[in-house]
């Protein structure tokens, strides 16, 4: 095992990165990630199979509050506020690359001062510790299988939510339409995020598979919104990209926080299923994307007051054997997010022990 230069172990692939105005961008399958994440769903792609996307610029690169390096599969598009690596043949497995600078400190990589930057030639002398190919693909295995099963539960929520939605469009057509605040309220109780680990659960979280992150409410920088009970996250930022998380059941062992892009929604009537499954209509989807204001695609927000004005159907009028089926899929899928929140906590564990050497994994 000994440390190495990143640009000596992985290929990098910037050049062939293409951003795009939000303006020029047509809907479509494919992820359009940036910095963070996914940024928007677009209809072609530039890239396909499993690469590593590591942030060149951002506050994130210092608050860490997001992974500032991850994994993208299948075909996609990358902007230029990513860098896009694969791994050397023989020499590097890109899962354990990945796992290696989640830990890595880049602090003394960073330029510049209002807007950090990882460069090009910063980002190739980065040290990491690399044992030979055999161990880095057995830890990457370890870590990959308590991320696989944390990916196929999100695959059965996302079935599951499928089917809610089947449910719930078949229900409808009888149905009265209401205004959003007819059947939910909005809770505010914004708090500084308070020392010692707390679940927060933001945006990134989201779109990484609907798993609140275990993070120290120190390293928060913004104030968050407390969740005591069973609600329903509605994003306001960017409504292009639906996100409408419904939390059934408040983590109880640590403090749960809310980002404010959220609109933490209680309802008035049943459970928050049903009132997820309300939202997540796609009338309700393209509705709540009318209410947007902003010129740019990526920053486009939809206020409280506007929301609370958006038509849903009143889900209370369905019948009692349709509740009780969103009901119970909801249970399923909450006894699965739990699982994964435990699976997490288990990887984050296990992570600096394995990349460190200090545990070890048997090859065979």
């Amino acid at each position: 095992m000994t440390w190495v230069a990143l640009g000596d172990v992985t290929q990098n692939l910037d050049a062939q990165r293409v951003p795009v105005r939000s303006s020029l961008r047509e809907a479509g399958p494919y992820p359009y990630y940036g910095a963070s994440g996914v940024v928007d769903w677009v209809s072609e792609f530039l890239f396909e199979g499993q690469h590593l996307l590591v942030a060149e610029d951002g506050e994130n690169l210092r608050s860490r509050n997001t992974p500032i390096a991850f994994l993208a599969d299948g075909r996609f598009w990358v902007n230029n506020h990513a860098h896009v690596l694969t791994a050397v043949q023989g020499v590097s497995d890109i899962r354990y690359i990945c796992y290696q600078l989640q830990l890595a400190d880049v602090t003394g990589y960073l330029t510049g001062s209002a807007q950090p930057k990882l460069n090009r030639a910063a980002l190739d002398s980065i040290e990491v510790w690399l044992p030979d190919l055999a161990t880095q693909t057995a830890i990457a295995d370890v870590l990959g299988a308590l991320d696989d099963k944390i990916a196929a539960n999100q695959q059965a929520n996302e079935s599951a939510r499928a089917l809610s939605q089947a449910l719930v469009v078949r229900e409808s057509a009888a149905a009265p339409v209401v205004s959003l605040s007819e059947v939910a309220e909005v809770r505010k109780n914004t708090i500084t995020p308070p020392p010692g680990e707390v679940w927060h659960f933001s945006l990134p979280a989201f779109d990484d598979g609907e798993v609140p992150r275990l993070e120290d409410g120190t390293e928060i920088k913004s104030a968050k919104q407390r969740l005591e009970r069973s609600s329903v996250l509605l994003s306001k930022l960017n409504p292009r990209i639906p996100r409408v998380w419904d939390v059934a059941s408040v983590p109880r062992d640590r403090p749960a926080l809310a980002s404010t892009e959220f609109i933490v929604l209680e309802p008035r009537s049943g459970a928050s299923a049903e009132l997820a499954a309300a939202l997540q209509l796609p009338a309700s989807l393209v509705g709540l994307q009318s209410l947007a204001r902003g010129t740019s695609g990526s920053h486009q927000r939809v206020s409280p007051a506007d929301a609370m004005a958006l038509e849903v159907p009143d889900y209370t009028q369905f019948s009692g054997a349709i509740r009780r089926m969103l009901t119970d899929l909801a249970v399923a899928t909450e006894v699965r997010l739990q699982e994964s929140r435990r699976l997490a906590a288990t990887r984050d564990a296990l992570l600096p022990a394995l990349m460190s050497g200090r545990l070890s994994v048997n090859r065979s």
